[in-house]
């Protein structure tokens, strides 16, 4: 990395960890039932004001765009390896320097793949087999205006379902526990920190059905080509979160040090179920009841009469209500 974008990261750093240390007080003065205070507002504008800040600083790499793919080989590659681009995953075991690095890939990986000839390269075989009956040209410009918005409105989503879960949690030290998972993920989101700022990080708007169909409506698309793609990312975003939910026994649903990765892991499956037709949702849910049922997990992980609950009401959230949200409740159920 040459010395003017090394010496640009280290600003970029600095700021970041400012920010960071913003959002901490913020989270920590709605703990404290202060929310509503003048302080809490004024707080709010400062944040605004660094992020023009940050954002300025992010401008160097914005005209440098061959720097910006060397640096963010070496942010993942030395500095954060276990970096993913699920939020709320990263938002599991948040540590100081693993947000910070993280929201900084994050930005750089979305100045560097807003280049359409480089957006082009991230474009797998399952993603052309789902635009395989459009016009080429208009396929692909369909996906470049989508897939961001697909990622925005999963982390909107997440946030929606920690928020129902915040409402209706009766351990304080798990209440607290999402409202910094909240404030996390907010912090590692553009867009729905974003939204936080307009609404004072008050609840998220419930616009995801709204939202995820506008980029087809606006392209010559077929609606098919929509439901493929969004099929195709729901099953993506609904299996990794399964796959990690698989990972822990019934008894860890109710303790404090877990309770918390689950219900933010539970947001992540059912917003990934919300993406997904029924023919395909009724399929995702026959596959994953197999997984607990394979004799292998149950040697590792018996019964998981939890995890069998959280499938069913993802399930059944997406059969009843056909991506209309917010129905039933995001706190893991009890099992002993």
């Amino acid at each position: 990395m040459e010395n003017d974008a090394y010496r640009q990261i280290i600003k970029i750093q600095e700021i970041t960890r400012h920010i960071l240390g913003t959002y901490n007080m913020l989270r920590q003065m709605e703990k404290d039932g202060r929310k509503e205070s003048s302080n809490y507002h004024e707080l709010v504008m400062f944040l605004a004001a660094s992020l023009e800040i940050e954002k300025s600083l992010y401008q160097f790499f914005v005209r440098k765009k061959n720097v910006t793919k060397e640096t963010i080989d070496m942010l993942i590659n030395v500095v954060n390896k276990n970096y993913i681009d699920y939020p709320a995953i990263n938002i599991l075991y948040p540590k100081t320097d693993g947000l910070i690095n993280n929201r900084i890939i994050s930005r750089l990986k979305t100045i560097y793949y807003a280049n359409p000839d480089v957006f082009l390269t991230t474009l797998t075989k399952e993603d052309m087999i789902c635009i395989a009956d459009e016009d080429n040209f208009e396929g692909i410009n369909y996906l470049y205006e989508l897939c961001p918005i697909l990622a925005a409105s999963t982390n909107i989503r997440v946030a929606g379902f920690i928020e129902d879960a915040i409402k209706v949690e009766q351990k304080p030290k798990v209440k607290d526990n999402l409202i910094d998972a909240k404030y996390y993920l907010s912090f590692l989101s553009d867009d729905l920190e974003k939204t936080y700022l307009r609404n004072n990080f008050d609840q998220v708007p419930n616009t995801f059905s709204q939202d995820v169909d506008v980029p087809y409506q606006l392209f010559d698309v077929g609606w098919e080509t929509n439901q493929k793609v969004k099929n195709s990312y729901g099953l993506s975003v609904a299996r990794t979160a399964a796959r990690l939910l698989m990972s822990y026994h019934d008894y860890e649903y109710q303790e404090i040090d877990t309770r918390t990765k689950i219900t933010i892991l539970i947001g992540l499956l059912r917003t990934g179920f919300l993406y997904l037709d029924r023919n395909t949702a009724s399929d995702l849910y026959d596959e994953l009841m197999r997984k607990i049922n394979d004799p292998a997990q149950q040697r590792l992980f018996p019964k998981q009469q939890g995890l069998r609950r959280i499938i069913e009401i993802a399930f059944a959230t997406n059969e009843q209500t056909l991506h209309r949200v917010n129905q039933g409740t995001n706190v893991p159920p009890k099992y002993s």
